[in-house]
């Protein structure tokens, strides 16, 4: 989405409206129901967080899973990798422990159909299991 400062921005607000929105299409390729679904599987996962911080901790995993925040697109590149660095240097805030759990919706988001048949909690948390050993 490229860097700015917000108060010295030279967008106009319909230019930043058209980028949110292009995002928006990018991040939840299935449109509402898909951003929906998302939001509720983030509400069972982490029913303690405010959703807006759970959800920005999501897109950020996501955005670096795909390549975004100077993780490049080098064949060597590793996307899961790539999640634990981001999250862990940038989104402080989030507890070690929740961090394989993004990273393992991501994982599931990107085997999702236009059906959003994902896969029931407790196999997102066993694939959490496995990249919490593994990173």
């Amino acid at each position: 989405m490229g860097k700015e400062i917000q108060w010295m921005s030279f967008k106009t607000k319909a230019q930043k409206q058209a980028g949110l929105d292009e995002y928006k299409k990018w991040a939840f390729k299935y449109g509402g129901k898909h951003k929906e679904k998302i939001e509720q599987i983030l509400a069972r996962l982490f029913p303690k967080e405010r959703p807006s911080f759970a959800m920005m901790t999501y897109l950020l995993a996501r955005d670096a899973y795909y390549g975004l925040y100077g993780t490049g697109n080098s064949r060597d590149r590793d996307p899961v990798q790539d999640m634990y660095s981001v999250l862990s240097k940038r989104c402080f805030q989030v507890p070690k422990k929740d961090i394989p759990l993004y990273m393992a919706l991501v994982i599931a988001d990107e085997k999702v159909s236009d059906n959003l048949d994902y896969p029931p909690d407790d196999e997102i948390y066993a694939i959490a299991s496995e990249l919490a050993e593994k990173i």
